[in-house]
């Protein structure tokens, strides 16, 4: 998941339209919700609302905001990397070995 920050570039859209509007996001409410600055051709407007980061997609009715593809590639990129740094770890998925869902440090 991407940390929504304010200043940052989303696409927005609304139902009845193929292609994305330009926002920025003005302010965080949560990872998910967000107000943005939605810059049509004759005006701008500012809303909040949801920003899709791959769980439900929301309501094709209400506008809602996502991150534009280049920024999904670089925040996967960023995330196995994050993997590769990290050696000597483990994760124990939720019910499979001690201490479900926590990390541990191998030791030699």
């Amino acid at each position: 998941m991407i940390e929504p920050t304010v200043g940052r570039i989303v696409w927005v859209r609304y139902s009845g339209r193929e292609t994305p509007l330009a926002g920025i996001i003005t302010s965080v409410i949560s990872n998910t919700k967000i107000t943005v600055t939605v810059f049509e051709l004759d005006c701008e407007k500012h809303m909040m609302m949801t920003l899709y980061q791959g769980d439900t997609r929301p309501s094709q009715e209400t506008p809602y905001a996502e991150w534009m593809p280049y920024q999904k590639g670089q925040a996967a990129k960023t995330e196995a990397l994050e993997k590769q740094l990290k050696p000597n770890t483990i994760t124990y998925e939720k019910g499979y070995g001690p201490g479900d869902g926590q990390t541990y440090v191998l030791k030699d």
